[in-house]
Parts: C-alpha cells; sequence; structure tokens
C-alpha cells in the first residue's frame, strides 16, 4: 500500500497490507495496536459491538414489502450494498454491528417515497376532483403512466417521475380544483365519484402516506382548503376540543390538520 493512500497510519491501512501480502509499516502496525487497546476498554466498559437485528429485522422486510428498493434503504441509512442485503436475507438472529444496527434504528422513514405511497397519492387527487390529465400535467409526465400508476401499487416508477407525483401533491392537496365552466364541473364530479365509488381516500386520511398500513380517520366528504380547516380547528380549540377530537369530528387525520396550520403560516410570513 502507497504512503499517498488514505488508509495509510490507520487500522484499514494494517488490513489492507495484510491483504496484499505486505509487512505493515510502523504507523499502520501502531494504529493497529491502539485501535485494539480501544476495544478491549469499550468491551471492558459493557459496550457491545454485535447485536441481533431483532425487531429492525421486520421494520426492513416492510419496506421491501410496500415496494421500497434496497438502493432507497441504503441511500436512506447510509449503509452499503452488502450490508443491506445481509440484514434484508437474514432474520431477527442476523448479527450485524451495533453501528450499522444504529443506522436501519434511525432510518428517516418520511424521507422514503414508495410505490403505493405514489399510488395513494394519485387517488388522493382524484378524490379531490383531479383529472388524471391534470396530475399528469401538474408532475411533468405522461398522463398514461399516472393512469398506470393509480391502479398498480407494485409498478417501477422512474425517480423523476415519482419526484414530480411527490411534488404536485405537495401542491395540490390542498388546492382543491377550481373549474371554469360546466364541462370542467362535469369533470370534477366524475373524478370524485370515481373516487368515492372505489373507495379512495383523500389526502387528509394519511399522516403517513408512503407507510401507513390502513388509512387514518380521513372518512369527511368535504374537501378542505388549508385555511378552511385552520379556521374548523381553531373554533374547536376554543370550544375546549383537543385535536385529536377536532380531527375526529372533522373526518381528517391530526397531521392533516398540523400540515394545513404549516401551509397557512407560511402563506402569511410571505
Amino acid at each position: 500500500m502507497s504512503p499517498e493512500d488514505s488508509r495509510h497510519g490507520t487500522e484499514a491501512g494494517h488490513e489492507q497490507h495484510v491483504r496484499d501480502g505486505e509487512d505493515p509499516c510502523a504507523a499502520c502496525h501502531h494504529a493497529k495496536i491502539i485501535a485494539g487497546r480501544r476495544r478491549t476498554k469499550r468491551k471492558t466498559m459493557g459496550y457491545v459491538y454485535q447485536r441481533p437485528l431483532g425487531p429492525l429485522f421486520a421494520v426492513l422486510r416492510n419496506l421491501i414489502d410496500k415496494g421500497v428498493t434496497s438502493r432507497e434503504i441504503e441511500a436512506a441509512t447510509g449503509l452499503v450494498e452488502s450490508q443491506v442485503w445481509r440484514a434484508i436475507n437474514g432474520g431477527p438472529e442476523t448479527v450485524v454491528y451495533t453501528r450499522t444496527w444504529h443506522k436501519i434504528a434511525t432510518i428517516d422513514l418520511d424521507k422514503i417515497v414508495t410505490p403505493i405511497g405514489i399510488t395513494r397519492r394519485i387517488r388522493a387527487l382524484r378524490w379531490q376532483g383531479y383529472s388524471t390529465d391534470a396530475i399528469a400535467r401538474r408532475a411533468g409526465c405522461h398522463v398514461d403512466t399516472v393512469r398506470d400508476a393509480q391502479e398498480d401499487v407494485r409498478m417501477f416508477i422512474a425517480s423523476k417521475v415519482r419526484d414530480g407525483i411527490v411534488a404536485a401533491y405537495e401542491e395540490m392537496s390542498f388546492e382543491p380544483p377550481r373549474p371554469r365552466g360546466q364541462q370542467e364541473k362535469a369533470g370534477v364530479t366524475r373524478s370524485r365519484n370515481t373516487a368515492l365509488r372505489r373507495g379512495w381516500h383523500s389526502p387528509m386520511a394519511w399522516d403517513r402516506i408512503d407507510l401507513d398500513d390502513e388509512p387514518g380517520s380521513g372518512a369527511s366528504e368535504h374537501v378542505y382548503q388549508a385555511a378552511e380547516l385552520v379556521a374548523e380547528w381553531d373554533h374547536l380549540r376554543k370550544s375546549g376540543e383537543s385535536i385529536e377530537q377536532a380531527a375526529r369530528q372533522l373526518g381528517v387525520t391530526v397531521g392533516a390538520i398540523e400540515k394545513a396550520i404549516e401551509r397557512t403560516s407560511k402563506g402569511s410570513a410571505a
């Protein structure tokens, strides 16, 4: 191993020397001794270097079952492919390094977008009265892609299309259609009726649209705008209702109220 290598003078450098069939240099040999002493001390103090996955295995399998790819898990955890595959294809008793365990335990689930989440977003916008054409235009993709994703919860979706639909949902979920003329009004009604007939849920039915196993309490037949929902919550709050009680009364989730508050506060700040 070259002295210019970034691993020179580290335990990793010592290991590379051995793999290359070389005698470790003095700096790498010293780093190996220091690292060994540090491990011995930490073990004496009770630090556990390896542990079984336990319930984290179910977390990973649940993500895979919902269509999340191993590459997306890698990006969300900072692990490498071999570590992810070993965890996914092992079991609860699979032993991993403690640092690997912590990376899986602290995975930011809100950064993961699942295929079923894309389908739910499209269906939720249809519930509000948007057509597949309107969704496709806002998302910047072909209308056939939106129609296919609306029906197939396991469909492979290109990252560009996925990002477009997520962005469109963020813009449109608290912005009911504003039809101009009788024909557009009829289109909104058709879209709403289709969604209600097929049992699709509103945007307010989900706190975690990508990961919720079941829809929340969002069974409201009314399409709320953000300011309207905040006004309703404010009225109920002044009457002594908690946010959970208000959500049940309004037929939405707590997350929907919180999101509406966030949006209206951003709008007033601007």
